[in-house]
């Protein structure tokens, strides 16, 4: 993605020189050594934090920056010329991973969640991919059963960034007598949540990736994005 600099507003220059300027002087000297080491980027994932990458996105009102996409864009473009698992790490934070919490949160899920994520203190992944289904949406197995206070999620995720080190899950599952796909907010420290080993991969060693199962994971009524049935078209919305 290349953008011409006469077409480019001043906040979006300015936005593309600070992230560039960053990218000459904390990621490039770095950025072979981090893939060798294949440990998460913490370091630089903080750092951009620091500069306000998570925040991009949101509204001023909600703790963000409000920078139009193309800024956003800008951003990203930077950060990968330096290093591809630090750029997927950030990217994922700073849109799947929080969006939902963003737009569906309650107050608690915003102040305890949401807004430490956006100063890096938390870590997002989100789960849709499955074992048996890849990414298509319509073949996702994993079920969410109504029970007093909540739901019991079962099933399996793979190929999962960031779940390792991730604080937070936004799930995909299907509920309600439809059986349709509705996202919930799993907590890492929630019984019946597993992690899996990180996956070796042929690149991007330093982004870490595994599995995760759900056995009879109970999720509180609070902790549901959203309404019932809705977490295709809002997936595909951001998407």
């Amino acid at each position: 993605m290349n953008f011409e600099i006469d077409h480019l507003t001043e906040e979006q220059q300015l936005i593309s020189d600070t992230f560039n300027r960053f990218v000459d002087k904390e990621i490039m000297p770095v950025a072979e050594a981090i893939d060798e080491q294949g440990e998460f980027p913490m370091t630089q994932f903080m750092a951009l934090a620091d500069l306000g990458f998570f925040r991009l996105r949101y509204p001023e009102t909600s703790g963000g920056v409000g920078a139009d996409f193309v800024s956003f864009c800008l951003a990203v473009q930077a950060i990968a010329r330096g290093s591809l698992s630090l750029v997927a790490a950030v990217s994922m934070q700073s849109l799947m991973g929080t969006h939902f919490l963003h737009k569906f949160g309650n107050e608690d899920i915003q102040q305890r969640l949401f807004q430490p994520a956006l100063d890096g203190k938390k870590i997002a992944a989100i789960c849709i991919t499955e074992p048996n289904a890849g990414s298509d949406l319509s073949s996702i197995a994993t079920s969410a059963t109504k029970v007093e206070g909540g739901y019991k999620i079962n099933g399996q995720k793979m190929w999962i960034t960031s779940a390792p080190l991730a604080d937070f899950f936004t799930v995909f599952a299907r509920a309600g007598d439809e059986k349709k796909l509705t996202m919930f907010l799993v907590e890492k420290d929630f019984d019946g949540l597993h992690v899996g080993k990180t996956i070796h991969k042929m690149g991007c060693y330093a982004l870490p990736t595994s599995e995760v199962a759900f056995e009879d994971c109970f999720v509180p009524d609070s902790h549901r994005l959203g309404e019932e049935g809705d977490g295709e078209l809002q997936l595909r919305e951001i998407l």
